[in-house]
């Protein structure tokens, strides 16, 4: 990204304490993603691989029967894909390009007696840290069912999506909202940004991050919607096999989290 700017947080701000507490049981500073409600997803690009829906089912019925999920296979026109959830919050969806998996939060259909039911979302909220370790331990398994021969992966992506309170958020998204809003003397009132940005390159492979802030002041609460999308992209394409691509995922997922926490610290280059 070109260089990244913002302000500091203006007098009468909220602290950003929450996010820098440590655990007094691993005695090291926590993840700030795993104070928040933040859920991640992990997915792989491959070169177009076309096979049938009966081909997918075959191969991942062990991982079905094994994970109990609650699911359907769908065919879209002549690109078989088939999607999966699971009742740990678990999902994935498998085509011609791609795999991916993701963890949400589910909710319940509760009954109101004289009333219209409804969605029920309370619960227990999980680590994002921990999702993603499970996230990238079923695309593990999916990988070893489906990959039986080496393919050409195109890129890796790593995401986390977090509903943040707009009044005290993470110190690095406070001043990445700030920088937006420098050409303007009162900042924003809302936005719905989309930035990307090359955060490196290397042999044959480059790293990007696409940032999504979203804020609707007409809405009834405070809540920042915000999305960090980091990928390394391979060229050219790089062809593995199964545990061999499994190793690049968990490196992607531990070069991605050092991103969200460097982003989410404010560490990029902010000029005044």
């Amino acid at each position: 990204m070109a260089t990244a700017c913002g302000a500091d947080p203006s007098p009468g701000r909220p602290t950003h304490s929450l996010y820098n507490v440590e655990n007094p049981q691993a005695g090291v500073s926590m993840s700030w993603l795993d104070r928040v409600i933040a859920v991640p997803t992990i997915g792989v690009r491959f070169r177009p691989w076309f096979k049938s829906v009966d081909h997918y089912v075959a191969a991942l019925e062990p991982m079905f029967e094994e994970l109990e999920p609650n699911g359907t296979a769908e065919v879209q026109g002549q690109v078989a894909s088939i999607s999966f959830n699971t009742k740990r919050g678990l999902s994935g969806k498998v085509d011609s390009e791609d795999i991916i998996v993701n963890f949400s939060y589910r909710p319940v259909v509760k009954e109101n007696p004289g009333a219209v039911p409804f969605l029920d979302y309370r619960g227990p909220v999980e680590r994002y840290t921990e999702l993603l370790e499970n996230v990238e331990e079923l695309m593990g398994t999916v990988c070893r069912a489906l990959l039986k021969a080496p393919r050409q992966v195109m890129r890796i992506g790593v995401v986390a999506e977090a509903r943040l309170d707009r009044r005290s958020p993470p110190p690095g998204v406070d001043k990445f909202v700030a920088h937006l809003g420098r050409p303007w003397q009162n900042g924003l009132s809302e936005y719905n940004a989309n930035v990307s940005a090359v955060l490196d390159r290397g042999d044959g492979a480059f790293t990007r991050c696409h940032h999504t802030t979203v804020f609707q002041e007409a809405q009834e609460n405070d809540v920042l919607q915000l999305k960090l999308d980091w990928q390394r992209v391979f060229e050219p394409k790089r062809e593995y096999e199964a545990e061999r691509l499994i190793q690049e995922v968990a490196a992607a997922r531990v070069s991605a989290l050092d991103y969200f926490e460097s982003f989410g610290r404010g560490d990029l280059r902010y000029e005044v």
